[in-house]
């Protein structure tokens, strides 16, 4: 079954858009995500493109793109944080919210960190696989 698309469609996206709600394609999106990530992986492994995956490296790498944008908001509610404490001062409540902002940052960095090294061994594997129908073999 085929959507139609009223008249007004186009002007209510741009109206979402101008306030910041993405209604783009998500699978771009995703892809221009792990384009900006590319460099975090060692040199000489080929960095295929997510719709070259196959679904345990991609769903890794999905992971990965999730883990980087939840560090964002993470740091985003450090810096909220440490700007109350210099706005109000160095008031008990307020260092030891930042502390927990902090430590949840912090774990989320070892959290991506450590999905960084199984997606680099997924990614290292796959390379190392022949490709369907080639003759070739990894042992080569």
């Amino acid at each position: 079954m085929q959507t139609v698309r009223s008249a007004n469609e186009g002007g209510r996206r741009q109206l979402l858009e101008r306030f910041g709600y993405g209604l783009g394609d998500a699978a771009a999106k995703a892809e221009a995500g792990w384009t900006l990530l590319h460099a975090d992986f060692a040199p000489g492994v080929p960095i295929p493109a997510l719709s070259a995956m196959d679904p345990r490296t991609r769903l890794l790498v999905e992971g990965y793109l999730d883990r980087r944008a939840r560090l964002d908001v993470l740091m985003d509610s450090c810096d909220a944080a440490h700007l109350r404490i210099l706005q109000e001062g160095a008031k008990p409540t307020l260092v030891e919210a930042y502390a927990g902002a902090r430590d949840a940052y912090e774990d989320a960095v070892e959290d991506f960190g450590a999905h960084r090294e199984r997606v680099q061994e997924a990614l290292a594997s796959a390379a190392a696989l022949p490709a369907a129908g080639s003759d070739e073999s990894p042992l080569d």
